[in-house]
């Protein structure tokens, strides 16, 4: 190796490592709000917990509806604009946001400071694009798993933090979170490189901004269609965990909010293990199809033992399968990145972004519903299970898209 790529290696890196913090900013913008929530709604309402919940679900759902409409736009505007600006404002952006559900006064301005929220925390699908620019085309498997493992660890870190931090105040995670925002925002703006050259930029265009119009674009593309559906299908049975997990942990396991919270540390723990370590060794061993399928497999067994209501010892089984079924995600997303021009890796990240921001928004009515129907007192079978056999059928049915689409490259 000569001297000036040792330098060049590092520099690569440090960016690479940048994109991955923005996106466990991102990630812990969904999770930052949950225990605080019942202090936050009580001091600015008076509500109780009961009363408070219906809100946090629009709070919830404002957020993912904005990063679903959003996703898009934030991933063109990236193609045109480039990279860093894109980057620099929604950091910016977020630190404003969280000022403002810091002193909101009102329920009203709340869910609005996390429609914002969920706006500006779009930026996964730049920060994807930014590691797809500076990444070869060989090695993104293993890139979009860091990516992978950024947001597991943002999902992790939230709830910790804003349970932490919550001990000072319900608005204390929110101020935090803006100087920690603030200061990506000035750290990108002094010294992040632009990834994208300038002549590999294109013209915005708003229709592809729709992510209505992005997603059926994206699925015309040669090929892409089988990849979207697959990602659907197991984005949405995956959706299960965070929808359901705690109400399902208390009514089988009798478990406290720390033993929910010591499990999802461990979740998180091994996400980052699977898809920050194994991912790449496991694509360049198999390739990025079979660790596809093999999530899927690990994803089916881990819902399996979660439907028939195990003794709690298996629960340290199954989290590691988990962990080994979010292989799958990075795989399908790297071999659809294969198939879109440097011009379009933002466009790509951003209706991943959006796909995944939709499965978000429509996952916790679909599986709470069904747990409350079968694990409420007018449930007609005790069966908290339930909502794991439904995710269990999806995951299933995405094995369907994904036969197609390696039939689709073996013709």
């Amino acid at each position: 190796m000569t001297e000036p790529a040792v330098p060049a290696r590092r520099a690569r890196r440090a960016r690479a490592g940048f994109a991955v913090a923005v996106v466990v900013v991102d990630a812990m913008g969904i999770g930052l709000i949950m225990p605080v929530a019942p202090d936050l709604l009580a001091e600015i309402a008076g509500l109780g917990p009961a009363e408070a919940a219906p809100w946090g679900g629009w709070m919830a759902f404002a957020y993912a509806a904005a990063a679903f409409l959003c996703g898009p736009l934030v991933g063109d505007l990236s193609d045109r604009f480039g990279r860093r600006p894109v980057l620099i404002a929604a950091l910016a952006a977020l630190s404003f946001d969280y000022m403002i559900a810091a002193l909101a006064g009102s329920i009203w301005l709340l869910i609005v400071a996390r429609a914002l929220s969920g706006m500006a925390g779009a930026t996964y699908g730049a920060a994807a694009a930014y590691l797809a620019d500076i990444t070869p085309a060989d090695q993104r498997a293993r890139a979009f798993g860091l990516i992978g493992a950024g947001f597991g660890a943002g999902f992790v870190l939230g709830p910790m933090l804003g349970g932490l931090l919550g001990e000072f105040g319900p608005r204390a995670p929110f101020l935090a979170a803006a100087g920690l925002c603030a200061a990506m925002s000035l750290g990108a703006a002094l010294a992040l490189p632009e990834s994208l050259a300038p002549e590999l930029r294109r013209r915005f265009d708003w229709r592809r901004a729709d992510p209505f119009t992005a997603l059926r674009g994206a699925a015309r593309l040669p090929g892409m269609a089988p990849f979207l559906a697959c990602l659907a299908l197991l984005e949405l049975a995956f959706g299960v965990y965070p929808s359901i997990w705690s109400f399902y942990a208390i009514e089988v396991f009798a478990w406290t909010p720390a033993a929910i919270g010591l499990s999802l540390g461990f979740v998180g723990l091994c996400l980052a293990l699977s898809q920050g370590v194994l991912m790449g060794p496991a694509v360049a061993r198999f390739g990025e199809m079979r660790v596809a399928f093999a999530g899927l497999a690990f994803c089916a067994l881990s819902l399996a033992i979660y439907a028939v209501t195990p003794p709690e010892a298996w629960v340290l089984v199954a989290i590691p399968l988990i962990a080994l079924s979010a292989l799958a995600n990075p795989a399908i997303a790297a071999m659809m990145s294969h198939r879109v021009e440097a011009d379009a890796q933002g466009r790509l990240q951003g209706v991943l972004a959006s796909l995944q921001a939709l499965t978000a928004a429509l996952s916790p009515p679909l599986f709470t519903a069904i747990f409350e129907a079968f694990a409420g007192p007018a449930a007609p079978i005790r069966a908290p299970g339930a909502p794991f056999v439904l995710a269990l059928v999806l995951t299933f049915a995405a094995v369907i898209p994904l036969l197609a689409a390696r039939r689709r490259l073996r013709a």
